[in-house]
């Protein structure tokens, strides 16, 4: 099922490492998960009339989040 942002961010915080988010996602809902440590996806691109652009997105997106900080123990 899927969780939603709030829901994603309320059980990430209480993780001792990386989230990655797998699933669902496009260019918007990843800019929302950050910050993200990865993201697997298929669909979006898969079901994508243009998969090289869809793929672009999906990079930019990627790229704009800060970057993961460890946490502290």
């Amino acid at each position: 099922p899927e969780l939603g942002v709030v829901e994603f961010h309320r059980i990430a915080a209480t993780l001792p490492g990386p989230v990655f988010a797998l699933g669902g996602l496009t260019p918007e809902r990843i800019a929302a998960l950050q910050p993200l440590a990865g993201a697997a996806v298929i669909g979006a691109v898969m079901h994508a009339p243009d998969a090289a652009r869809a793929t672009e997105a999906l990079l930019e997106a990627l790229s704009r989040a800060e970057p993961v900080r460890p946490r502290s123990a």
